[in-house]
Order: C-alpha cells, then sequence, then structure tokens
C-alpha cells in the first residue's frame, strides 16, 4: 500500500485494522505533523462543527514541488479550486492524527517512509517519528535533501521513484522486477501528475468527480518479506 500527504494518515488507519492482509507499506510526506500549533489544530475542530464547509488552509502550490512545469499544472488544474480545505476536512485529519500518535506502534509490516527534507506542507519530523515508534522490525526512513512537499513531482523525482521500485523489488517472491508493475499503476492512476487527495477536498465534501479522477490508495499485492530485517536508511541526498 501507498499513501502520500493526507492519504498516508489513511493508509496507515488502513493498515491498523487490515495489516494481516497486507505486506508492506510505503507512506511518502506522512502527514502525521503539520506545521500548525497544537491551538490552532484544536480550534480548527471546534470551528468544524459550525462551519464545516469552510475553507480553512490555504497552501501555496510553490510549497509543492520546486519543479516550475508541475507548479504551473496544478494552477491551471480545474480540480484543484484553492478555496482552502474545508474545516471538517482538516478536523477528521487532526483527530486521525492524535490517535496514530499512540497507535503506530502496532504497525508490523515492513514500512518505508519517504519525506522531503524542505516540506513546507507536512513535517519530516513527524515521518521521523513513525520511523522511531513503529512496530515493524523491517523499517527504513529516507529523508530527501532539498526536496519539497511532493517528491514524486519534484526535481529529481527519478530517483525518489527508483528508490521505491528498489524496496518494492526487495519484497517481491523470488525477484520478481516490480518496475514495469509499479510504473504502471503509477501512470494509470496519475500519481505522478497529482499531489493528494486534499486536492479534491478542497472542492467541498459534497463535490464528487470521475473515478479516473480520485486519488485512490495504492494497494500492492508485495506478497512475502524478510520479516526479521532492519533497514535504517537516513539518506544523504
Amino acid at each position: 500500500m501507498l499513501g502520500h500527504s493526507a492519504d498516508g494518515v489513511v493508509a496507515c488507519a488502513y493498515v491498523l485494522a487490515e495489516q494481516l492482509d497486507l505486506a508492506g507499506l510505503i507512506c511518502e510526506s506522512f502527514a502525521l505533523e503539520v506545521p500548525a500549533s497544537r491551538v490552532t489544530l484544536s480550534e480548527l475542530k471546534g470551528l468544524a462543527r459550525i462551519a464545516p464547509r469552510l475553507g480553512v488552509f490555504k497552501l501555496k502550490d510553490e510549497y509543492f514541488s520546486r519543479d516550475p512545469a508541475f507548479v504551473e499544472k496544478m494552477k491551471n488544474d480545474p480540480l484543484i479550486p484553492h478555496a482552502g480545505y474545508p474545516a471538517q476536512t482538516i478536523a477528521k485529519l487532526v483527530r486521525t492524527d492524535d490517535r496514530l500518535q499512540t497507535e503506530l506502534k502496532r504497525i508490523t509490516i515492513p514500512v518505508l517512509i519517504v519525506h522531503g527534507a524542505e516540506d513546507h506542507v507536512t513535517l519530516p519530523s513527524g515521518s521521523k517519528h513513525f520511523a522511531e515508534i513503529a512496530g515493524s522490525k523491517d523499517k527504513t526512513l529516507t529523508i530527501c535533501q532539498g526536496h519539497f512537499h511532493d517528491v514524486l513531482n519534484e526535481v529529481g523525482k527519478e530517483r525518489v521513484l527508483g528508490d521505491m521500485i528498489k524496496w518494492l523489488n526487495a519484497h517481491l517472491v523470488d525477484g520478481v522486477s516490480a518496475k514495469e508493475r509499479i510504473a504502471e499503476v503509477l501512470r494509470d492512476l496519475g500519481l505522478v501528475e497529482v499531489h493528494d487527495v486534499l486536492s479534491a477536498a478542497r472542492g467541498g465534501p459534497d463535490e464528487d468527480h470521475a473515478t479516473k479522477d480520485r486519488r485512490p490508495l495504492l494497494r500492492h499485492d508485495l506478497r512475502d518479506h524478510a520479516a526479521e530485517r532492519v533497514a535504517q536508511h537516513i539518506a544523504g541526498w
């Protein structure tokens, strides 16, 4: 399973409930911690009860990538209204983050955690904390120096994707190559073209889009793994 940003929060919550059916998790730009105080986040939870659709979190497109072409795509993407994230979306994210702070230690499947060192949307410290407390004996933390939030749409994204493919190959049966399989799935999902599920959320809780435009969780049949291997890698990119 692969989860990016807010999807990483959703993915971790899913793993906690279904990890017996999963063989691995890639958590990228994990939104466990964000650049806002606990007081502010608590106030947002209260606000969500009064005005659930109110746009409260506005992020600059330039925060997501150093690639001007991708930033321009975001600015012109009709599925990114730039009206701010609904208060109820942020409130649900905060509540789930609060629960994960105490429950991430129950995740025992292999985990690859990737985060941009210069992420201004979600904090790398959240990913580092996940790596520290996760119960898995097979966990890898990669901090990508110079990268912003969307590491799969960043300058140098090829290296990030390459590292993911290597990790997947290491966790597949009989050394079966994951390169073509994963690349095809990523292209089909448009994962290298969009940033995260919150882009759609900015349109409001009742707005819907065609299935092909949604940001689904990516679930792979990773099958087998070496449960006793511990890989703790803080990248010096």
